[in-house]
């Protein structure tokens, strides 16, 4: 080894009294190992002491900022509500089925515990889609405002508004008969003793006449539930999907010129290139690629011309075989629609009826459609705009992709003699 090697080498000794073979760190004289306690020939920040104490004191920051003995009481206070929480969520489940079991003695309408249970929770589900800050609980306990006692409402729901506490309450009814407006009464003097900014009732038996008119005065929604996951409603909900089919009319003119005994080309099959024939392209092929390179607009409102460079084109001839320049183009294209309707179960749906205004808002949807072959199920709609228009709900308005051409509806080839 050369004195120069010696001398970029670490300058400690082993414990066995041979040279360091390690090479110091920068500006040092030692390795890091080496550098160890050492105050000369090592700079101090890259000493490992004060790594070592740095490491000291950014663990007791970290230890005096973690969780203090308040905060462990904290998070097991927390620990034992949410254990508590878990078991009235169970107690509200059994005296929601009580509660259910006394509704159907009472009205005789025919209804299991579970389909109960489960319109409840899809009622609660809904609100919690549409309000995802509100605060919604299960058969509530409000107080009253004009006595000590207190009303357990099927839903209660509490946002805030401007700055102000909203309470909205829901009730809900699993008679098999409509609301009339003795329950719409009974409902407004309910909301009136809790204080409540606003009321709804739900039921799928529907309101009789006079309950929709009295609900408006009262501050009362009138609403109904429509879920695809129930066995009890899944035929009645049926999802309009609507597809639309793009066609595309083109037409391509230009001039060549062309001498006696010179097959007349045909534009559609015909093969053009701007390379003597090294690249070619067809008049639907290079529609078809600018389209899917969204090159030219997809819903023109009229006639729709393209403009490119024709500088250079040339037409290939098959009798006699030759290349031809092409001298002028206009290339022009037309979009037309058809629509086809077909209905759909949806395998998850969930919604809310406004039987007042006779809006739907959904908050769960799933329909499995596809693959589109249009077969005789499929019915073809005139006016799509009057039909989109006029659907209340759910719509699925779906364009097919632009895969295949229809027939060039002008081709024309102009003569020209050439002596």
């Amino acid at each position: 080894m050369s004195t120069s090697d010696q001398k970029s080498k670490c300058k400690a000794q082993t414990r066995k009294g041979q040279a360091c073979k390690q090479f110091p760190m920068k500006d040092c004289e030692y390795c890091y190992a080496h550098s160890l306690g050492r105050t000369k020939g090592v700079i101090w920040w890259k000493n490992p002491i004060v790594h070592l104490a740095l490491a000291i004191v950014i663990s007791a920051i970290l230890f005096c900022m973690g969780p203090s003995r308040k905060n462990q009481t904290t998070i097991i206070k927390n620990q034992i509500t949410d254990k508590i929480d878990r078991r009235y969520m169970h107690e509200e489940k059994i005296a929601l089925l009580t509660d259910l079991k006394k509704r159907k003695d009472s009205k005789g309408g025919v209804i299991s515990p579970e389909d109960s249970l489960a319109y409840m929770a899809i009622v609660v589900k809904i609100y919690g889609d549409l309000q995802p800050e509100a605060v919604i609980h299960i058969l509530d306990r409000i107080p009253s405002l004009t006595s000590s006692s207190s009303h357990v409402v099927d839903i209660s729901i509490r946002s805030v508004q401007a700055g102000q506490e909203v309470l909205t309450v829901v009730n809900v009814n699993l008679g098999t008969s409509p609301v009339d407006e003795h329950e719409v009464l009974e409902f407004a003097r309910l909301l009136t003793d809790v204080g409540a900014s606003k009321g709804v009732l739900v039921c799928n038996s529907g309101f009789t006449r006079a309950a929709k008119a009295l609900a408006p005065s009262a501050g009362i929604g009138l609403c109904s539930i429509q879920d695809a996951q129930s066995r009890k409603w899944s035929d009645d909900i049926k999802v309009p999907v609507l597809m639309i089919e793009l066609k595309a009319q083109i037409s391509f003119n230009f001039i060549v010129p062309l001498e006696e005994g010179d097959k007349k080309p045909r534009v559609s099959s015909s093969q053009f290139s701007f390379d003597e024939g090294a690249t070619t392209f067809t008049i639907p092929g290079l529609f078809t690629d600018l389209w899917n390179h969204n090159s030219i607009p997809h819903n023109p409102q009229e006639p729709q011309q393209i403009n490119l460079d024709y500088s250079g084109w040339k037409l290939r001839i098959e009798s006699p075989q030759k290349w031809v320049p092409v001298d002028s183009c206009r290339f022009v294209y037309k979009l037309e629609e058809e629509a086809w309707l077909k209905y759909y179960t949806p395998l998850e749906y969930t919604a809310i009826q406004d039987h007042l205004s006779q809006n739907v808002k959904t908050t769960s949807l799933h329909v499995k459609v596809g693959p589109f072959i249009r077969d005789d199920s499929w019915i073809r709609v005139s006016d799509q705009k009057s039909f989109v228009s006029r659907s209340r709900g759910v719509i699925f308005v779906l364009k097919e992709v632009l895969t295949t051409l229809d027939e060039f509806t002008n081709e024309r080839t102009r003569m020209r003699k050439v002596r």
